[in-house]
């Protein structure tokens, strides 16, 4: 076994792919593509390597604070990712958790701050020091049915009344749904439609959230990741069209019979009231006929997601100091605690905006 840390995963891209779709938990924010964009600091991947073959490893980016060093998880920040770990072969699980420690663990002061990870994710336990474990927020999420009419039938009324309704009538008005990208149905998708579907996204969410939006500071990272996930078939843009002008649009991320919904804008011209709705109404309705067994609605306790949901995870940040960070960590600490609610949550990492 060798340990190595670099800064990329280069050729073992495909190999750590692999072993994050075979996760209990699968999540795009391991996927490859993803973490190539991320990086709010150094990026740092701590991997286990028996001979040419990957076992295991984990995504860390490096930063400085206070004239320490930082460790985070690999793309935390405004762009919220969830569900995260270390990847694993199933039967090298202690192996590679050990290997992280040591890494976490090596001489030298340092915090680490973790923050989206899956619940019961092996990496807590691998974080040393002094800290604390705390629940983040909740992550919606709902079992699919084979069939859509017997997944809607199970939600609540209010629903099942505003998609009948509210699809009836843009229909009327000549509304029309597209996919753009994807893993299944028509010929792949170019560039040029990627690009089309990213500047819609920015066109409507901009138009509708403006400054309030922490997603739209990192949208260049963003779309350069989307842009790589389109290309492997694991991003999906849903839109509600008038006369092919987009006003409505979601972007999901399509990894391991998996959907998850991860972002969106819509028009606020009234003669489109409800079409967020239904169109997330089309996105779980495309779900289910193509055999996805679960649509994630990731971070965030909004009511909505509520409604679409049929259970609840919750996501857990880890935070800790070793060695001479600790008096670092109990200061920010302190002043976190001296900080009115409203503070301490503007200045936190939100959850993307719907």
């Amino acid at each position: 076994m060798q340990l190595l840390v670099v800064p990329e995963l280069g050729h073992r891209a495909a190999a750590w792919d692999e072993l994050a779709a075979a996760g209990h938990l699968p999540s795009p924010f391991l996927r490859s593509w993803w973490l190539e964009r991320m990086p709010a600091g150094d990026p740092v991947f701590v991997l286990l390597v028996e001979r040419s073959r990957l076992v295991g490893g984990a995504a860390f980016q490096r930063r400085r604070r206070l004239g320490l060093e930082l460790i985070e998880m690999l793309g935390q920040g405004p762009l919220a990712p969830d569900h995260l770990d270390l990847v694993c072969e199933p039967d090298r699980e202690t192996s590679v958790f050990y290997a992280v420690r040591r890494w976490l663990d090596r001489p030298g002061g340092r915090l680490i701050d973790l923050q989206g990870l899956a619940e019961g994710a092996r990496l807590v336990p691998a974080v040393p020091g002094r800290g604390a474990v705390t629940q983040m927020e909740v992550a919606p999420y709902a079992e699919l049915s084979p069939s859509f009419p017997e997944y809607l039938s199970a939600r609540p009324g209010r629903l099942r009344n505003t998609v009948a309704r509210g699809r009836r009538r843009l229909e009327r008005e000549g509304v029309h749904h597209r996919r753009v990208g994807g893993q299944t149905g028509g010929a792949e998708t170019s560039a040029t439609q990627i690009d089309r579907a990213l500047s819609a996204l920015r066109r409507l969410h901009e138009a509708r959230w403006k400054e309030h939006s922490s997603f739209l500071s990192c949208w260049e990272p963003f779309a350069a990741a989307v842009r790589l996930g389109a290309r492997d078939g694991e991003v999906v843009f849903h839109e509600l069209v008038h006369d092919d002008t987009v006003i409505a649009t979601e972007v999901e991320f399509d990894v391991a019979g998996r959907v998850s919904f991860y972002q969106a804008g819509r028009s606020d011209d009234r003669r489109w009231r409800g079409a967020g709705t239904a169109l997330k109404s089309h996105v779980v309705e495309w779900a289910c006929k193509t055999g996805r067994r679960e649509f994630d609605l990731l971070r965030g306790d909004e009511p909505y997601k509520g409604d679409w949901a049929t259970g609840r995870r919750r996501l857990w940040r880890v935070r800790r100091a070793r060695g001479a960070a600790r008096p670092a960590l109990a200061a920010i600490t302190a002043r976190e605690q001296l900080c009115s609610p409203g503070e301490l949550k503007a200045g936190s990492v939100g959850a993307a905006g719907s």
